[in-house]
């Protein structure tokens, strides 16, 4: 009880703190930009203010107040509407024609129970999956939060309805909101903090009780207002092959590539944030033919919640929340996850980077992620970046860089620069003056033999070229096929990180037999590289791994994802 009384001061502590400064909401703002949110008891209300569900108007008052009444009392009135009991003594009174199982009319309950029944079991499926090894998750009273949220909304916004993935961004908003929870009239005021009574009322109608999943609702509403088209599925086709031109074609395939809001994103994270602040990882991404989508569709989509461990994934969300509500500083904090981990892509091939941007690796304090971020989207961007021990950063931090190769003077043979296939000059063969060639003795053949020879030989390559041309049409078909069915038609199709990691190397096959990819090495070298990478991230991991929610590394995936 005693440990209890000082949480409750503590929190009261922390409200007037942040809450009852007359600053504009300055303090609140900061404490969110650098990690002060942790265990303070007010994240969720903090929160709530980011993701507008009290008015912007500073400090608390009576309009936060209204608006919770109104907002909340409105989310009571749409469980009432659309969770439809067609047993229910109401519903005895319409006529028969309508209120019997095999009713096809809109206006029937139970047609309307049996499509609430759909939309349930698929929402369900997620839910039974969220945290398998967190006993909140487990509680049937939070599963049953859950669903009613997420119907709630897939019913509000019928053009989007549900998609897989939400559930990721519901599970920490209603876990926060649970754990801060106060019970109204029940909070007594500490002298020592001085609330006035007016301020202990706020702070209880804030984070009552009574109505922690109705304010999970309205944040999850806040969170998609500005997320909703990033899980549209728009139009998400594969992107041109360099085969289509070759076939005549004067338009590149799939004209409505990108036409995706969330590839669109992805694309302008990697070729145009990325290029600009890391020049030789932009160019080595580029050059293995990497699409950004392929990993990142999940880091922007999910919130990073995929990528980190739960009280991570909080500190991380202070900061994006905190920024703005436009979510635009998941930007600049993906292109900061990508310079953290640039040694490791730099070193690797097509096949090793899609893995470690599929599994990114434990970090101590992802805090970093956020500070990093918002030095990167500001002006001064330009000026030194700090990066944390043993990661290799860029020689310099220029838009694009020189004519002359600046970044590459000091170590020529650099894995940069061997990856991305700048093979240096090979050593002159101009005989020096004075030099005798070597005495040869040349041998004859008929003219005859040579030339059968040289025609023989012409008609190898050309059926070779024949061949490949035809693989390459081929692989560009199944290419086709396959991205479509599991990014359009059934964006809830399980497994679909290792479905998505097959179809980046089946692309890169296509593209090699395409020849715009080299062939990969020899392979006692792919064999000797892979061992010595086995090496150096069990090092790595046993120098600062910690568990998740699920009881494996930050960096595995506990779920699948709609990529």
């Amino acid at each position: 009880c005693h440990a209890a009384t000082h949480a409750l001061m503590s929190v009261q502590s922390h409200y007037k703190r942040f809450f009852c400064a007359s600053d504009g909401g300055a303090a609140l703002k900061d404490a969110a930009l650098t990690g002060k949110l942790q265990n303070t008891g007010v994240r969720g209300a903090a929160w709530r203010y980011f993701l507008s569900v009290v008015p912007s108007d500073w400090p608390p008052s009576k309009k936060w107040t209204d608006r919770l009444t109104q907002e909340r009392g409105r989310y009571g009135a749409l469980l009432a509407e659309y969770l439809v009991d067609p047993r229910a003594p109401e519903a005895a009174e319409l006529d028969p024609s309508l209120n019997n199982p095999l009713s096809q009319s809109e206006d029937s309950p139970w047609n309307r129970f049996f499509q609430n029944a759909e939309l349930e079991k698929t929402i369900n499926q997620d839910i039974d999956r969220t945290y398998p090894d967190q006993e909140f998750f487990q509680l049937p009273s939070t599963k049953e939060a859950m669903l009613r949220i997420l119907f709630i909304y897939a019913r509000q916004n019928p053009s989007l309805s549900y998609r897989q993935g939400m559930h990721e961004l519901l599970a920490p908003i209603l876990y926060t909101v649970h754990t801060e929870k106060l019970v109204r009239g029940q909070t007594k005021a500490d002298l020592d903090v001085n609330l006035t009574q007016e301020e202990l009322q706020m702070m209880e109608t804030l984070m009552d009780a009574d109505y922690t999943e109705h304010d999970a609702y309205l944040m999850l509403y806040g969170i998609l207002a500005t997320t909703a088209p990033w899980f549209s599925s728009g139009n998400v086709s594969p992107a041109p092959a360099p085969a289509a031109k070759r076939l005549g074609t004067d338009q590149p395939a799939h004209d409505d590539f990108n036409s995706n809001p969330a590839v669109q994103r992805c694309k302008r994270i990697q070729q145009v944030l990325l290029r600009q602040r890391d020049h030789e990882l932009y160019a080595h991404l580029e050059s293995l033919k990497i699409e950004p989508h392929l990993y990142m569709l999940r880091w922007i989509r999910l919130l990073l919640g995929r990528e980190f461990h739960l009280e991570d994934l909080f500190r991380i969300w202070d900061g994006l929340f905190g920024y703005s509500q436009d979510m635009s500083l998941i930007d600049y904090i993906s292109v900061a996850m990508l310079m953290y981990i640039r040694g490791q892509l730099l070193d690797r091939d097509y096949s090793g980077c899609l893995t470690r941007l599929f599994k990114y690796p434990p970090v101590e304090d992802v805090g970093f992620f956020v500070e990093q971020g918002i030095h990167l989207a500001s002006p001064n961007w330009r000026k030194t970046i700090v990066h944390p021990p043993g990661t290799n950063a860029p020689p310099n931090n220029s838009a694009t860089p020189s004519h002359s190769h600046s970044h590459s003077t000091t170590n020529n043979t650099s894995p940069a620069s061997i990856l991305s296939h700048e093979h240096h000059p090979k050593p002159s063969r101009t005989r020096d003056a004075g030099t005798a060639l070597p005495s040869v003795t040349p041998s004859y053949k008929p003219a005859v033999e040579i030339g059968n020879t040289i025609e023989a030989l012409r008609a190898e390559i050309r059926s070779l070229k024949d061949t490949q041309l035809q693989m390459s049409q081929q692989l560009e078909q199944i290419v086709s096929t396959f991205q479509k069915v599991v990014l359009v038609e059934h964006p809830t199709l399980a497994l679909v990180d290792d479905v998505i990691l097959s179809l980046a190397q089946l692309k890169q096959t296509r593209d090699i037999l395409c020849g715009d990819l080299p062939p990969p090495p020899p392979l006692w070298v792919k064999n000797s590289h892979e061992s010595l990478e086995k090496e150096k991230d069990k090092a790595h991991a046993s120098s600062s791994s910690f568990e998740d929610p699920l009881g494996a590394s930050s960096s595995q995936a506990s779920s699948t994802s709609q990529d």
